[in-house]
């Protein structure tokens, strides 16, 4: 009994449960998946290229994502690794800014209680810029909470490297640092910082970082935001779109909830629930409740006027949520045994999530997880050997594919997207003089290509896959394999 209580001592426990998750949640789709999933193999293939942005995204996200593919060979398990250490890194964060009003055991409820979340668990396995965010939200916050407490000046500078970081990953960081910037006018002790320094280093400093970013958003027409634009506005949305975002938004605070409320018993259903809530700790509940509630506020006024907003867009907004809650409690409230109802309570569902994904890749046949990459690539580079005699060097066409056959092979061809306008003009020149394979998921896209690339598309082939998980049905996948022929070759013919 005794070593079960050095055990759930709270940061013993923090230590196993962040070292724990990471290594289950990397264990498990390295073990049942035979494909990297879409967004992560885009942003490998994203900072392949070491450019300074692309269609969608600002380009931090693929740098790391590269580099960090590439220490490792290439392997798939690093990527689902990446993934964990950013959710371990937002689970720390977390506990240091809950340190700023909470006791330590309170602190790694507040933090560990966000693990049945959908967004830190069963979702967290693809590497992306939301997931990439899920760490820089809690840790560009707790780094303004120490620089306005503390008012050190390597603080702000650490705090604008950080504030340039989330710009540089997603442009939707500028809601975070929107909030900060509120904060800083709305709060006595924030706003007692302007007379020094600290806050004007900061945004100098944080644009000064930027700016290069800001540049290549003026060269290419904003393209980022034109495409975020045209997929917002792709299609129409009912009239109460508005309600429907704001309690999509809200439905993920329930299971952190309910899970505080069981392990706390009858009384913590009590204090919650009581007529005129008194909140223990108010410092707590407003600063946590506005970190919460202000980017579901802005995303619910927006979908007034956008008419498709993803609620994925959400994945880092809910850092502050185990806060909110815990702050209508006392620290003395979570005694040592309720800290380990909770505790367990959290493991337990983390658990069951694991479970659950290991039984449905194993039943459910899916493309997005059981795709024969490997197979797929060497079909590709096979196909391209025999029709042009050379070595493949950059494929084109279907976003997905194109970027399976690039990564699961040694050479690492270059990759153009046929969805993305920049890749379109920065390999059109050389597609015209060297040639390319192409690979389509559907017929039309060979015409789009041949008139993206004013070049001959020739040799369409369709190619089948067969695939299955252990007890699930047999799928079949057409992709079309062609070759782009130089425009040199073309003329001589």
């Amino acid at each position: 009994m005794k070593n079960i209580s050095h055990f759930f001592e709270p940061k013993r426990f923090f230590a196993f449960f962040l070292i724990f998750n990471t290594a289950i949640a990397t264990l498990i789709p390295t073990l049942f998946y035979r494909v990297l999933p879409l967004d992560t193999l885009e942003a490998v293939i994203w900072g392949q290229r070491f450019t300074m942005g692309n269609y969608k995204h600002p380009p931090l996200s693929g740098w790391l994502a590269h580099n960090f593919s590439a220490l490792f060979g290439h392997a798939d398990f690093a990527m689902y690794l990446l993934s964990q250490l950013c959710v371990a890194a937002s689970y720390y964060f977390i506990y240091k800014i809950a340190r700023e009003f909470f006791n330590e055991r309170k602190s790694v409820l507040a933090s560990i209680v966000l693990g049945i979340t959908f967004f830190y668990s069963f979702d967290s396995a693809k590497f992306n810029v939301n997931v990439l965010h899920l760490a820089l939200w809690p840790a560009t916050t707790y780094c303004f909470v120490k620089a306005v407490k503390e008012n050190l000046l390597r603080q702000w500078i650490a705090l604008a490297i950080l504030a340039a970081f989330c710009l540089w990953s997603k442009l939707s960081g500028g809601i975070l640092l929107l909030m900060l910037a509120i904060w800083m006018f709305a709060d006595r002790r924030a706003r007692s910082r302007f007379s020094g320094a600290g806050p004007y280093v900061t945004a100098i400093l944080t644009f000064a970082l930027f700016a290069p970013y800001l540049v290549w958003l003026f060269q290419t027409d904003f393209l980022p935001l034109t495409y975020a634009s045209e997929r917002a506005h792709a299609e129409s949305s009912p009239f109460y779109f508005p309600v429907e975002i704001f309690f999509g938004f809200l439905a993920p605070l329930a299971a952190p909830l309910a899970a505080i409320l069981v392990a706390g018993g009858k009384e913590a259903f009590c204090r919650f629930f009581r007529t005129k809530w008194q909140i223990d700790n108010r410092a707590a509940f407003f600063f946590a409740g506005y970190f919460l509630l202000f980017p579901i506020l802005f995303f619910t006024g927006l979908s007034f006027f956008v008419p498709r907003i993803d609620l994925m867009w959400g994945y880092p907004i809910y850092f502050a949520s185990g806060i909110l809650f815990l702050s209508f409690y006392e620290d003395d409230f979570w005694t040592e045994k309720r800290f380990k109802r909770l505790a367990l309570i959290v493991v337990a569902v983390i658990l069951a999530f694991q479970a659950g994904d290991v039984i449905y890749s194993c039943v459910k046949t899916r493309q997005s997880g059981h795709f024969p990459a490997q197979e797929c690539a060497d079909k590709a580079v096979a196909f391209y050997r025999q029709k042009t005699g050379n070595d493949l060097s950059i494929v084109c066409g279907d976003m997905w594919f194109a970027c399976i056959i690039s990564h699961y092979q040694k050479s690492r061809p270059l990759v153009c997207i046929q969805e993305d306008p920049l890749d379109i003009m920065r390999y059109r020149q050389k597609i015209g003089k060297e040639g390319a394979m192409f690979v389509a998921a559907k017929p039309y896209e060979i015409q789009d290509i041949r008139q993206q690339m004013e070049v001959d598309v020739t040799d369409i082939t369709p190619v089948y896959f067969r695939y299955r998980t252990k007890w699930g049905k047999i799928s079949t996948k057409q992709l079309y394999f062609a070759i782009l022929r130089p425009k040199q070759a073309t003329a001589k013919e």
